[in-house]
């Protein structure tokens, strides 16, 4: 129960992360913490805890979402489970590749949804807003690989949990034979 409070907290981090601090940043700084963040849960850990961080964020990103038709709680309760559907299915080890991948098709169902939303918005006279693709497509695909690349490298590295358990002794056990 205290590790799904703590990603609470870690998810209302990032949120704020993403309203307070990522509008001041330069156009070609555009890291994620709230979607690397999740992308990252989904690899390493579980669809529940993906979950408990994406949504506590999408609770922050929701009261800074005045002037437009987003619904941050769908939004990232639809990518967890896209994502999780993704890496169970086809995606099934736990490798750089399979987190590449992932954060590649998380990006692209982010944009899509905001696009998808901002679209019902405007049809239902709830808002104005026209979502179109950011200017820097390459920077920010380029930093969702970095940090998630580099926090997944760091995740593994912490836990040991991907390396394998066999010894350098037992390695070589089948050439004495």
């Amino acid at each position: 129960m205290m590790k799904y409070f703590i990603l609470a907290i870690l998810g209302i981090i990032a949120g704020f992360l993403e309203v307070g601090v990522l509008p001041f940043l330069p156009g070609w700084f555009v890291p994620a913490p709230l979607f690397v963040g999740t992308v990252i849960l989904i690899v390493t850990s579980s669809r529940a805890r993906a979950l408990t961080f994406a949504l506590a964020g999408a609770l922050v990103l929701s009261g800074y979402g005045i002037f437009t038709f987003d619904i941050p709680i769908l939004h990232w309760l639809l990518i967890v489970f896209a994502l999780s559907l993704v890496s169970q299915r086809f995606l099934t080890n736990r490798s750089l590749y399979a987190t590449a991948a992932l954060l590649f098709l998380g990006r692209l169902l982010d944009w899509f949804l905001h696009f998808l939303f901002s679209e019902l918005g405007r049809l239902f006279g709830g808002s104005y807003y026209i979502w179109s693709l950011p200017s820097n497509l390459l920077s920010t695909l380029l930093w969702d690989q970095l940090v998630g690349m580099t926090l997944f490298i760091l995740f593994a590295m912490v836990t040991r949990r991907f390396s394998p358990q066999v010894g350098r002794s037992n390695s070589f056990a089948w050439q004495n034979s």
